[in-house]
């Protein structure tokens, strides 16, 4: 999820980490999920995830958990956002969601993409996805009944 939607997050979720509220709205955060067909697994999977990241700049060190109360409250924000986004919608406006697919090898670019359009015309550049399948999900919230936010 890219941060703008974190941030709300931190601000409404228990339970969500405290640093989620103060990231720039430019950051990205990754909650991915591993299967493990045994117990060695899943510490070679979070050697190559390491690896991959290796030369990326990171606002904070990967975590890995298997500890279900940390897991559990992690895919409650996830699953909340979208509840959390209508919520605090205007009055009188609407939320339009949307999913976007792109090639799944290149959702980052394409979640770029769809920020870069929600920017220039004037929305939240929030997005979130499922990256294994290339898919961006974004939302604009928007009061058509006004001329000036219709034209946009």
């Amino acid at each position: 999820m890219i941060h703008p939607c974190g941030t709300a997050a931190g601000q409404a979720f228990a339970h969500t980490p405290s640093y989620w509220s103060m990231l720039d709205p430019k950051a990205a955060a990754l909650l991915v999920e591993f299967g493990a067909g045994d117990a060695a697994s899943p510490k070679v999977t979070q050697g190559h995830v390491l690896d991959l990241v290796a030369k990326t700049k990171l606002i904070r060190p990967v975590e890995f958990t298997s500890v279900e109360e940390a897991i559990d409250p992690a895919w409650r924000v996830r699953e909340g956002l979208l509840v959390l986004v209508g919520k605090n919608r205007p009055e009188r406006s609407t939320l339009i969601t949307e999913d976007v697919r792109f090639l799944p090898e290149r959702p980052a670019e394409g979640a770029h993409d769809v920020q870069a359009l929600l920017t220039k015309h004037g929305f939240i550049p929030g997005v979130a996805g499922h990256a294994a399948h290339g898919i961006v999900q974004f939302t604009v919230v928007a009061a058509f009944g006004n001329r000036a936010v219709a034209a946009q």
